[in-house]
């Protein structure tokens, strides 16, 4: 085995400083997933099914279009990208403006899997020119909060669907804000490929839903609609 160059003083500190902070950047992940791992609240969550809690949906979406849709985001997103929008920008709609981004040119596979969903679930008004679409990835220890989508921006049903779910127990949380997890509260579901979700009623505007820190990588779509008076405020996007 041929031998290795000795390090240097300088090439030492610095080698002790980047292993110091990979150690503890690996602690935080451990500590967070624990954390959801022996959460006694989490870990007695009901199983979340079609109308638990009310107004929550549930279908299987066709396999191929779920694997063509993943292998397109997988081509699109670099390996720490955590998020990708289409159609427009949420950040800059909350700011009052509207930025066009790529669509249905630019990920077709995606937009046929959204249109399957949407027949499936009979959804309708689906009108293209009103889509916000986010795609989110997670590596282990990554999490969503707990939140409600903007009632004032977006009208009707939120759709999702699952594309990658590498974790035993990963997944989607649903319960009602400003009240702690509990059996009676709490809604998990249970992911796999092709799991596709509609919030509508109680589940869409009085549950919040959330993610706890992940154990492995997973790949979610979601997409919902801009209120059309809400559109109509926004301010034409400068470059």
């Amino acid at each position: 085995m041929p031998s290795l160059p000795e390090f240097t003083p300088e090439a030492r500190r610095l080698h002790r400083k980047t292993s110091a902070a990979y150690f503890i950047n690996s602690a935080l992940i451990v500590i967070r997933l624990a954390m959801v791992v022996f959460d006694p609240a989490f870990a007695r969550c009901n199983l979340a099914c079609n109308g638990t809690p009310p107004g929550l949906r549930m279908l299987r979406a066709p396999s191929e279009k779920v694997a063509a849709a993943r292998e397109e985001l997988e081509r699109h997103m670099s390996t720490d990208q955590r998020t990708l929008e289409m159609q427009y920008a949420y950040s800059a709609s909350k700011q009052g403006l509207l930025k066009p981004l790529r669509g249905s040119r630019y990920f077709p596979a995606c937009y046929s899997l959204m249109e399957a969903v949407e027949r499936a679930f009979a959804i309708e008004s689906c009108d293209r020119d009103r889509l916000q679409a986010m795609v989110r990835c997670y590596k282990a220890g990554q999490q969503l909060r707990l939140h409600i989508d903007d009632t004032a921006m977006f009208e009707g049903s939120v759709l999702s669907v699952i594309l990658r779910c590498d974790g035993h127990k990963d997944g989607l949380v649903l319960r009602p804000q400003g009240v702690p997890p509990s059996c009676e509260t709490c809604f998990a579901v249970d992911e796999e490929p092709g799991v596709a979700l509609c919030l509508e009623g109680s589940s869409r505007y009085d549950f919040g839903h959330e993610v706890p820190p992940v154990t492995a990588p997973r790949l979610s779509l979601t997409w919902r609609w801009f209120r059309a008076a809400y559109m109509q405020r926004l301010s034409p996007h400068m470059r």
